[in-house]
């Protein structure tokens, strides 16, 4: 069987989202951690003496930090174009996620269930083998016929592994 590659990648636009939502989580909290003015009640944590409220809040701030930096990160791997994903002979070759540098390779023969599923307008693939399951975006590839193409591929080839 002949190899085809897929190009592969996360969409950069709602990293982009979520790094601006927490950027400005950052500046909110940061905020109100200069200007406690007395308890500050947050939900499902308690309420905290205007003594330890800045402590916390200046925790929530780090974190907020850290996921911005993490979002940067991961906006800056998405734009690499070496994810591919790879159907040769012997089996499929793709990255664990859209973001993932871990390559994950299942064997035509190992895999055991091919389903396509769609849950919430988010349509995906996923293949089983004995231990392991990769699951496929169909926004992770550069149009909906890459994807369709991708299903019909890897269902013949599951059903007629090569020789």
């Amino acid at each position: 069987m002949e190899v085809k590659t897929y190009s592969y990648r996360a969409r950069v636009g709602m990293i982009l989202a979520i790094v601006v939502f927490f950027g400005l989580c950052t500046g909110v909290i940061a905020n109100s951690a200069m200007n406690v003015d007395g308890p500050v009640r947050i939900r499902g944590l308690g309420t905290f003496s205007q003594a330890s409220a800045p402590t916390v809040l200046w925790i929530m701030t780090a974190l907020c930090v850290g996921f911005v930096a993490a979002g940067v990160l991961a906006a800056l791997r998405s734009r690499d174009d070496c994810r591919l994903i790879r159907l040769d002979g012997d089996g499929i070759e793709a990255p664990r996620s859209a973001v993932s540098r871990t390559v994950i390779r299942l064997a035509w023969t190992d895999i055991t269930d091919v389903a396509v599923k769609s849950v919430s307008g988010q349509t995906t693939m996923a293949l089983r083998d004995l231990d392991r399951k990769l699951v496929i975006p169909k926004n992770g590839l550069n149009n909906g016929a890459a994807f369709d193409d991708l299903v019909a591929e890897v269902q013949d080839r599951v059903a007629h592994p090569a020789p």
